[in-house]
């Protein structure tokens, strides 16, 4: 990747569907170690007991079966819908602009044009294990002059490297509008003695 060269970046769906699903995985371990610290110290016959004084029979292996697959059937959904949406975003750097398209909701279209001139300031974050592991991460623009105070490219490969040519992008855009100001004035002074 160079400065020069127009540049199209997706997010990697892929890292960012095993962050999640990693996620998911440390939860559920989470809440069946706490279950089953819950069953040692309270006992594995309570909630029978209690509902059995109510006169309600319950078969606690089927409650636990429906809620494991309600757990899976919601995580499901989740991951579903994270990846569906990352999946449609997509960033354009231009040699002046940067266009971003994506979906808000998997419904919704969203465009945005950012003239480079709007960008005052770049930063990208790794944080976390999972991102300097996989070496991708975020990259925040914060934006003067337009409805929107800051767009956000998640996860990116190597978001230092993209920085910089973002950066060198923005650089060369204001060294050329400042070399085309002065040559406006130099122009206007000439113009001024005749």
């Amino acid at each position: 990747m160079d400065a020069n060269d127009n540049i199209i970046v997706y997010p990697n769906t892929g890292k960012e569907f095993l962050k999640n699903l990693l996620s998911i995985f440390v939860i559920v371990i989470i809440i069946i170690g706490l279950l089953m610290f819950l069953q040692t110290q309270i006992g594995p016959d309570l909630v029978t007991d209690i509902l059995d004084a109510f006169g309600v029979e319950v078969n606690m292996g089927m409650i636990n079966l429906t809620l494991i697959l309600m757990f899976f059937m919601v995580a499901a959904v989740l991951l579903l819908f994270n990846y569906m949406s990352i999946k449609n975003q997509r960033y354009l750097l231009l040699n002046n602009t940067l266009e971003f398209t994506g979906t808000k909701l998997l419904i919704l279209s969203q465009k945005e044009t950012i003239p480079f001139g709007n960008i005052t300031r770049i930063t990208f974050s790794k944080e976390g294990l999972l991102n300097k592991l996989l070496n991708c991460g975020n990259i925040k623009i914060e934006i003067s002059g337009m409805n929107t105070p800051s767009v956000t490219l998640e996860s990116v490969d190597n978001p230092d490297k993209l920085t910089e040519i973002i950066q060198q992008k923005v650089n060369q855009y204001n060294m050329q509008m400042q070399m085309q100001f002065q040559e406006q004035n130099k122009i206007e002074g000439i113009m001024k003695r005749f």
